[in-house]
């Protein structure tokens, strides 16, 4: 399903426990995610295929991001092949 009305990003959550979510995101070559804060939750991506630079950090299938709370981040310069990548969510309490 599309993330947050954006173009060329499909979501889908694979599990929420109110504590964590966890999911996947794709984004399609030539699409962006021009940026959000999460100000009470960590987020931590793994790049399953494709690139793009993430939080400002350039990456590529088997990176891995860690975004902490409070600080903004956006998946900007996608490649060719598009990106996909498995996130997890997790509050602080």
């Amino acid at each position: 399903e599309p993330l947050r009305g954006l173009d060329g990003i499909d979501h889908k959550l694979l599990w929420s426990s109110g504590q964590m979510n966890v999911g996947l995101i794709r984004v399609a070559p030539g699409a962006e995610e021009p940026g959000h804060v999460h100000h009470n939750a960590d987020h931590h991506v793994h790049v399953l295929s494709g690139s793009a630079s993430i939080a400002g950090q350039r990456v590529k299938a088997g990176d891995f991001v860690y975004v902490p709370a409070g600080v903004p981040h956006a998946t900007t310069d996608v490649g060719p092949q598009g990106c996909t990548f498995f996130y997890t969510y997790v509050p602080h309490h």
